[in-house]
């Protein structure tokens, strides 16, 4: 199973996930990070914060950025 990492981006600042996720496909990579997306958004409303320029940049094992997520796709689906 590929290796996924789940780095969070938020404007100049760069999150790194340094363990990963091992998951069947892209697809399932993307699916969890929206759900996570979704986690972070609802806590953060609920903290006043406002996370509107968030977003995940999903890395495989060599560093190569294979999607970008912004966490508001995760309630607005384009």
């Amino acid at each position: 199973m590929p290796l996924y990492f789940f780095h969070v981006r938020d404007g100049d600042r760069l999150i790194e996930d340094v363990d990963g996720s091992y998951l069947p496909s892209l697809a399932a990579a993307c699916a969890d990070a929206s759900a996570s997306a979704r986690h972070v958004l609802a806590k953060g409303r609920s903290l006043g914060e406002v996370l509107d320029g968030r977003c995940f940049q999903i890395s495989d094992s060599t560093g190569l950025i294979l999607a970008v997520m912004p966490f508001k796709e995760a309630i607005i689906p384009r």
